[in-house]
């Protein structure tokens, strides 16, 4: 076409015809992709006869307008001119992911939320449970407030255990029984034990009505708390509140409610002077050994002591109760008995000793108690009695570093009563009894430099 018809063009007729068209086809390319109206018809200036008859007639000449577009699909060719328009982009695909399968925590009840237990990668802003609402709160009385509760007590449980069990074993203390070489306890041979269970019956105790006047005694009812562990020590000084140095076993019957009053463990702590005492006197702070007996009572014997109106266990309980907070008329009841079973094995010593058999001894300046720094009637709770007899009278300690080299001859039969004085509390009633035979202090006490 240019080169047929541009030559005989003059120059304005060519600026004209070169932008006419281009202004045309601009605006109908503008209305087309907008999508506001067909492409107009163009009218070429230099359209003529001879230009249209050189084509086929099925191919529109210069002169004709073009026809409006028809939609084309992707598998039929483009019969347009005209652009068609794109669709707007989509987003790729998602990889489908399946849904975690949630995980069952045996601590957990089915059902219940726990944001602890979630699936790693699980959503957990997701709808729970069809029927729950995330944020609801559970009616009262409802299985799902029911189930929770439990869940909470069981997880509270569980801690609690876990955190007994990691307090035990950070705990470096020994058991007692274990305080010492010698020591006896649960596990220790029958063959070896030189402390074992005593009976409180074979103790003679004041029984009403009117004591002071008529003098009565009788044989004890069964003592209360039993023998569980004994240790023998040495040391220079008395070792005081010698249950703070052991790590007390948890009690079966911790999970019981103690509503008796009375500690479940009782502790005795016993000082005897290593050296025959001065008549001078002395230092009650000197080298010593100790006997650390250990005794315990479960809840239900506790109960059945209580419960069957014992004059013994009100008493018992008013000096658990004030003994240990200064009142000294109730700390100054306490009566230690000891019985030697084979003095005439002893001869002239057994002979010396026998004014001394059997009778009560009441503790007075030479006691102090200690207890244990939680609750006293819990689970781990004790009351301690510490003796020290190098605060006894002169007498009794000559007698007592008399018999100390033979004590290994011995058989002693200890018991512990509270003293009652008036009719309200009579008749007494042994706590605690145990039997101590081929014991020698000498060779088997411990060192402890504390």
């Amino acid at each position: 076409v240019a080169t047929r018809w541009l030559p005989r063009l003059k120059p304005t007729q060519l600026w004209a015809s070169a932008r006419a068209p281009a202004a045309a086809a601009a605006a109908a390319a503008t209305a087309v992709i907008n999508g506001t109206s067909p492409p107009p018809p163009l009218h070429l200036p230099y359209a003529s006869s001879n230009f249209t008859s050189a084509y086929p007639s099925s191919v529109p000449s210069p002169t004709q307008p073009l026809p409006p577009p028809v939609p084309s699909s992707p598998h039929s060719p483009r019969t347009s001119l005209a652009p068609t328009p794109l669709a707007p982009p989509t987003a790729p695909p998602q990889r489908q992911t399946p849904a975690p399968t949630p995980q069952t925590d045996p601590l957990i009840s089915p059902g219940v939320d726990a944001l602890a237990s979630s699936t790693p990668g699980a959503n957990l802003d997701a709808t729970p449970t069809p029927g729950i609402h995330p944020d609801a709160t559970p009616t009262p009385g409802a299985g799902a407030g029911a189930a929770a509760a439990a869940t909470a007590a069981e997880l509270a449980a569980a801690a609690a255990a876990a955190a007994a069990a990691t307090s035990a074993a950070a705990d470096v203390r020994p058991l007692p029984g274990q305080l010492s070489a010698a020591g006896v306890d649960a596990t220790t041979p029958a063959d070896k034990r030189w402390a074992t269970a005593g009976d409180g019956s074979g103790f003679d105790v004041r029984v009403g009505p009117d004591y002071r006047r008529n003098k009565r005694k009788a044989a004890s009812a069964a003592h209360v708390y039993q023998l569980m562990a004994a240790d023998v020590i040495r040391g220079p000084r008395m070792l005081q509140h010698a249950a703070a140095h052991v790590r007390l076993p948890q009690a079966e019957d911790a999970d019981q409610d103690n509503d008796t009053g009375l500690p479940r463990t009782l502790v005795f702590n016993v000082a005897i002077p290593v050296g025959a005492p001065s008549l001078m006197g002395g230092g009650d702070d000197s080298k010593c050994y100790q006997l650390v007996l250990f005794f315990r009572a479960s809840v239900a014997a506790l109960r059945e002591w209580r419960d069957g109106g014992s004059p013994a266990y009100a008493l018992f309980r008013r000096w658990v109760e004030e003994a240990p907070h200064g009142n000294v008329e109730v700390k100054e009841r306490f009566k230690l008995i000891v019985r030697m079973e084979n003095l005439r094995e002893l001869g002239r010593l057994g002979s010396t000793l026998e004014q001394y058999n059997g009778k009560p001894v009441l503790i007075t300046k030479s006691g102090s108690t200690a207890c244990s720094p939680d609750d006293m009637t819990g689970p781990g709770g004790y009351l301690e009695m510490d003796i020290n007899t190098a605060r006894f009278a002169y007498i009794t300690k000559i007698g007592m570093a008399k018999f100390i080299p033979s004590l290994h001859k011995l058989r002693l039969h200890i018991g512990v009563v509270i003293e009652g004085r008036d009719n309200s509390e009579l008749p007494e009633q042994t706590l605690v009894a145990c039997r101590i035979h081929g014991l020698d202090l000498r060779e088997m006490a411990t060192e402890i430099n504390k």
